[in-house]
Formats: C-alpha cells, structure tokens, sequence
C-alpha cells in the first residue's frame, strides 16, 4: 500500500501543517505549503519525489512551535523627505570620530594637510581643506573612513 502523509486543519491550529511556519528559502511559509510544493511529478503525473521531511521531522517542527510566539511588530513608514542613514552604528562612530579629532585639530596645519593628502589623494592650496575634509567625511561611508581612522589612531598613538 502507498504510505501518505496526512496533514490536518483540525484542532488546535497551532499544530496544524496549514499554520505552523518553517522558514524555507529566505522565507516563511507553511508546513502544508512548502511539503506540496516539494513534491516532483513524473511524465505519467505520478508523484516521483516527496518532500524529505518525515513524519518524525514534522513532529518534531509541530512540538517546538508550542514554545514559539507571535508578535505584532510596530513599524512606520519613513517619508521621502526623511533623510535616512544606512550606516551602522560602528561606521557612524567612526565618521563621528574622524569629525570631532579633525575638529580639534582644525588649527594644525601639518596634520588638516596630511589627513586631506591621505583623504583626497591630492595636494591642495585651497585654504578651505578643513571644511572639505569635514564635508566630505560626512558623506557616505566607504573604506576611507576605515583607514583613515586608522591613521589617526597610530597618530595619536
């Protein structure tokens, strides 16, 4: 006789295969979703291939989801006119790092002159280095940040 797999909307839903959740490709989906779309079918339209959860697979899935819970999750939209960061948090201390010590330093020559060379790649005679510098350091952050982070800590060294 065929062996087949029941799976059952009835009773507690909570241990029904049409909502118990697994997370299958980056997703979320269902036990019943994902064991019928596993299945492969042969020219004839037989099933050649069934999903390789077995029944003890699938109760243990169903057992450990009594311990699991749904939450509401709060969220809002951001407006378009929201100016919006994609830095991390480590990278946004760097940036604000790089600001507060060219800051402090804003009046030594050598070192607005040196950190402008290894920023920009380039000399310049322009007497507003400082602001570019700042400027551009507040843009989107890159591996510059890193290394010239990292020059200012063997500076200070």
């Amino acid at each position: 006789s065929a062996k087949t797999l029941e799976c059952s909307s009835k009773g507690d839903k909570r241990f029904s295969a049409l909502y118990a959740k697994l997370f299958v490709n980056k997703k979320f989906t269902t036990i019943e979703s994902a064991y019928q779309l596993s299945k492969k079918f042969n020219i004839d339209g037989e099933i050649d291939k069934i999903s390789k959860l077995d029944l003890l697979e699938e109760k243990d899935i169903l057992d450990s989801m009594i311990s699991k819970q749904k939450y509401k999750l709060n969220y809002r939209k951001i407006s378009y006119k929201t100016t919006y960061s994609y830095n991390t948090r480590e990278e946004n201390r760097i940036i604000n790092s790089l600001v507060e010590y060219i800051e402090l330093k804003k009046d030594n020559k050598e070192i607005i002159d040196y950190l402008y060379y290894e920023w920009f790649n380039k000399n310049s005679n322009n007497k507003n280095k400082y602001e570019k510098l700042v400027e551009s350091i507040k843009n989107e952050y890159n591996i510059k940040h890193q290394k010239l982070y990292e020059i200012i800590e063997l500076i200070n060294s």
